[in-house]
């Protein structure tokens, strides 16, 4: 069946008004800006509190040159140390442990020679790529870069500041290393060690 032009014209005009008026009535929700997929980073304030903390709890170790730090921090979030913390009901009550894990699972920027003056920054992923075979890489390491090094997390701060969760770890060889998750509580102008997790020595 054949139509003609001024039919389907007023048809397809037809469409158009009714679906405009449809617009009006039931109008489309405004479309919601997408999430940030990188999560919240460290604030100014947050960075500077975490680097004071690490000089005071580390003191005159950072101050030397042989001190040789990966600049990456360690994901607490990709460790079984984490999930140690998170069990333990009798030190942190439920809404700490949240507080915990969602801190762990915050994206942190690198170390920077800015922050650490005194201390030989390593690039994480060159010392990986080096050690991905540690029989070939620690004779490499120790010949070309030093004896050892060191890799810290970022520290997690609840209770108002006064109580942080810190990670630490000393390399030295394939089968010489060492490391612990470890609870500190500030205690006037210092930070004292007050309880362990996952301590480890190879």
């Amino acid at each position: 069946m054949k139509y003609s032009r001024s039919i389907l014209s007023g048809v397809a005009l037809g469409l158009l008004l009714a679906t405009m008026s449809v617009a009006q009535r039931w109008p489309m929700p405004k479309r919601q800006p997408a999430l940030a997929s990188t999560g919240p980073r460290d604030s100014t304030a947050l960075r500077r509190q975490a680097i004071t903390f690490i000089k005071q709890v580390q003191g005159q170790a950072l101050t030397t040159a042989q001190f040789r730090l990966e600049n990456k921090p360690v994901p607490l979030r990709q460790m079984d140390c984490l999930q140690e913390v998170l069990v333990d009901k009798q030190t942190f009550t439920p809404a700490e442990r949240q507080v915990i894990e969602a801190a762990a699972a915050r994206k942190v920027a690198r170390w920077a020679t800015a922050e650490l003056t005194a201390t030989q920054l390593l690039d994480s992923d060159s010392v990986h790529k080096i050690l991905k075979n540690w029989q070939e890489g620690w004779p490499y390491f120790h010949q070309h870069i030093g004896l050892d090094f060191h890799a810290f997390s970022f520290p997690i701060f609840i209770r108002n500041g006064t109580y942080c969760l810190f990670y630490s770890a000393m390399y030295c060889g394939g089968l010489c290393a060492e490391g612990q998750l470890t609870l500190y509580k500030r205690e006037g102008a210092q930070w004292k060690a007050v309880q362990y997790y996952c301590q480890w020595v190879s």
